[in-house]
């Protein structure tokens, strides 16, 4: 069985050279090789990790407990930032008070005397300078009522019997 050469495409080039004689190169042209796909790939702009926070903290007290909460704040990616000035602490809603520390990064939540929801908005300035960027966050303190530990029983003074 006699096989047939296959035949290839070639262009032809001819060269000079100082000697006068004249040299032909050929070229093999082959198509390229067939790719399955083309995959395109594009960056955008680098962007900050974010973390998930809550900024709403819920917290349950009895009618006769205090809790103190303090805040550090942080960058979008959990390190430590600084605040313009000192944060502000105020009961938006509710009967519950709030014993701010003079640096105003902790309060002591205080419970009112009477079982239901107390809202306190915690906010500060985090653009240092003459700009102000207000960030904040929320407390909600749940009071319920303090149960009874003991019945109280007490005896009076003892008595003759009739």
């Amino acid at each position: 069985m006699l096989r047939r050469k296959r035949r290839v495409p070639c262009r032809e080039l001819s060269v000079d050279r100082l000697t006068a004689r004249t040299m032909t190169v050929r070229t093999l042209v082959m198509p390229a090789p067939k790719s399955p796909g083309r995959f395109d790939v594009r960056f955008g702009l680098p962007m900050a990790k974010k973390k998930e926070i809550d900024t709403m903290i819920e917290v349950t007290l009895t009618n006769e407990q205090k809790v103190q909460a303090t805040i550090a704040p942080k960058t979008a990616t959990g390190k430590p930032a600084v605040l313009d000035g000192a944060p502000t602490w105020e009961v938006q809603s509710g009967a519950g008070t709030v014993e701010v520390a003079d640096d105003g990064l902790s309060a002591f939540l205080v419970s009112s005397d009477d079982p239901g929801d107390t809202v306190v908005l915690v906010s500060a300035d985090a653009k240092v300078g003459p700009e102000v960027q207000t960030i904040s966050d929320i407390i909600t303190v749940h009071v319920e009522g303090a149960l009874a530990e003991n019945l109280g029983l007490t005896l009076g003074a003892p008595v003759a019997k009739a």
